[in-house]
């Protein structure tokens, strides 16, 4: 079986000679690797870049997108400096221009390659998924001038918005510097390549390993080889692909077989026992190998190639075949929906925006936005087409929302009765909360997990929260953990920001604040209010990664703006536990505003308070 109908293209990049910027020493070597690796593991088209212009940049972008065909797979890799500029990453040319007086942000958007770019050119081409690999996150290359800095402060990029079928993979967290190479002597590290991609390479050619295997190892790797220059460095990475891919699908190649052994013969010339008789295990031995290397794997056409392979051995066929099967439940394919009832009002006011049934091209209400409106229109596409079960459901959520909560339930069970994913959730809602069923932590538990067995991200992410809080099930930190991972992986911002705090409070993981930062930062992409506070206080405190008090700033005048509740109380009550160095920055901002005119003297007296008063829920104006 081919594991591979569709083509796998690559645009391979690595800039060294800049010339305004600190140069590099290893980004040439390793895009040059990186392009042989990819051609040695079967890639239909590699194209190979070095020390590119602007010019030169967009049209090796252009190329690339017109290789590519709908369903392809698309494999871009940078290895050069980068810059993040206002949430968004920039990759740059060799000639990027020298830094003048009254230049700004707006310098680098202008002469140098956006990501954002480079990924809708490349979906606009009807990619099936795309991998992106960025090894740009380097101290930022540009100097201050006249006092100011273009560019976020620090090393590292700011992780992209979450973008379906994309898998994005960077050489450093956020907020940290990854190294071109161990040590800034010439001559005393000798490997060729930076840190990071020298331990991505046996990565791309190792057989068998998914997309997340590969982020997971060289997090490992990578990590521990910096460390023993005294430095933090850890790949981050966000997947929207869906399920797993296996770069290098090969099976591991085969030894030779032994000759035959060879025969002793008597004195007589007749022939004697053998010395050596070949082992009945010889065979076996090779698939056992092979199944220890690929039996963790989630791709149901590694286990058929396996199969194909080892036509022949009923045990390795069978545990083949059951993996196979087991990995079809675990993650049903779940078709477009063909509905016999076309797009209606009820759609556009009242599906939800995780229901994995509702109608393409809808893209669902948040509860909190649900107008009165919503009821009448549901009803009247429930009384049109009473086959419908996604109009049950809406209709469900309309009536909460105006708390007619006897009747929504009544709906959700009929919609619930026939394995609607969104109404065993809300119903697990409903006896959490006690509305209009009793209270019972047990039975909310089985509703969400139902749901959550469908892949609904909204019950995933409520499995992890009853995980965490120990209700309807034992608690446990790492189950939490993982429900959010499933939610988060569909985009789900809630879900990212309680990843966040697992790693900002060390539950269920390793405390570790940088990855904090990183899921934060994501949550903050996806829209979750809640998370700017978070960066803000991270920014602030600086434990374990680079304190900025001017960004913190940023994000809790962000927050304000937002009408975040929690962060306002901490302005109001708890200022003095901030630094002077964002109280006074703060106050710049708030001037800037036009909300404050007195003195930038950190000090949060009336006329600071009422500021902060005026400009909470304000919006980003």
């Amino acid at each position: 079986m081919d594991a591979f109908a569709e083509r796998r293209v690559a645009l391979v990049v690595g800039n060294d000679s800049y010339s305004s910027v600190p140069a590099l020493k290893r980004a040439v070597n390793d895009s040059t690797s990186v392009a042989e690796a990819l051609q040695e593991i079967g890639f239909d088209k590699v194209i190979s870049m070095q020390n590119l212009t602007r010019s030169a940049f967009n049209r090796a972008v252009r190329d690339f997108s017109n290789e590519l065909q709908e369903g392809d797979t698309a494999f871009f890799y940078f290895s050069g400096h980068g810059v993040a500029v206002g949430g968004n990453n920039y990759l740059l040319p060799v000639d990027f221009p020298e830094i003048k007086d009254g230049d700004d942000d707006r310098l680098v958007a202008d002469e140098s390659r956006s990501v954002a770019s480079i990924l809708e050119d490349v979906q606009a081409r009807g990619a099936g998924r795309v991998f992106m690999i960025l090894d740009a996150c380097r101290n930022n290359p540009f100097p201050k001038v006249a006092g100011r800095s273009i560019g976020r402060s620090g090393g590292g990029l700011v992780s992209e918005k979450a973008v379906a079928g994309v898998f994005m993979l960077y050489s450093a967290g956020f907020g940290q510097q990854a190294l071109d190479r161990l040590y800034e002597e010439d001559g005393k590290d000798a490997d060729p390549n930076s840190v990071f991609t020298r331990n991505l390479l046996p990565l791309i050619k190792k057989p068998g390993l998914s997309q997340l295997d590969i982020a997971k190892q060289l997090q490992t790797s990578v990590r521990t080889l910096a460390a023993t220059v005294q430095h933090n460095q850890n790949p981050a990475y966000y997947d929207q692909i869906e399920g797993y891919y296996v770069l290098n699908p090969k099976p591991v190649s085969q030894p030779e077989p032994a000759p035959p052994a060879k025969v002793a013969e008597d004195v007589s010339g007749q022939s004697g026992t053998p010395k050596s008789a070949p082992s009945p295990a010889a065979g076996a031995s090779s698939a056992s190998s092979d199944w220890q290397l690929i039996k963790e794997l989630k791709q149901p056409e590694v286990f058929e190639a396996f199969k194909k392979k080892y036509a022949g051995d009923p045990i390795y066929e069978t545990l083949a075949d059951q993996q196979i099967a087991l990995l079809k439940l675990s993650n049903p394919v779940v078709p477009p929906v063909r509905s016999v009832a076309p797009e209606t009002e009820c759609d556009r006011l009242a599906a939800h925006p995780f229901d994995l049934k509702k109608v393409a091209g809808v893209k669902g209400v948040d509860f909190s936005k649900i107008r009165p409106e919503a009821v009448e229109a549901c009803e009247s596409a429930v009384a049109q087409y009473p086959g419908e079960i996604r109009f049950e459901a809406q209709l469900g959520r309309a009536l909460s929302k105006v708390g007619r909560d006897d009747e929504a339930l009544v709906h959700y069970r009929k919609a619930a009765d026939q394995g609607y994913a969104v109404a065993q959730s809300d119903i697990g809602f409903y006896y959490e909360n006690g509305l209009a069923v009793p209270k019972d932590y047990d039975e909310s538990y089985r509703w969400y997990r139902m749901a959550a067995d469908q892949g609904y991200a909204t019950a995933q992410y409520n499995v992890g929260v009853c995980y965490g809080e120990g209700r309807g099930v034992q608690k446990d930190d790492k189950e939490a953990l993982r429900w959010w991972r499933e939610a988060a992986g569909q985009g789900m911002a809630l879900a990212m920001n309680s990843i966040g705090i697992a790693y900002q409070n060390g539950e269920g993981v390793k405390k570790d604040n940088v990855e904090a930062m990183w899921w934060f930062r994501k949550a903050v992409d996806g829209g979750h209010i809640g998370a700017l506070y978070s960066v803000a206080r991270l920014y602030e405190m600086g434990d374990g990664l680079p304190a900025d008090r001017e960004e913190a700033a940023d994000f809790m005048l962000k927050a304000l703006l937002s009408g975040d509740d929690f962060a306002k109380k901490q302005m109001d009550t708890d200022a003095q536990s901030w630094s002077l160095e964002f109280r006074r920055a703060l106050q710049v901002r708030l001037r800037e505003r036009g909300y404050y005119q007195g003195a930038i003297d950190g000090s949060f007296g009336s006329g600071t308070l009422a500021a902060i008063n005026a400009v909470y829920g304000a919006g980003d104006d």
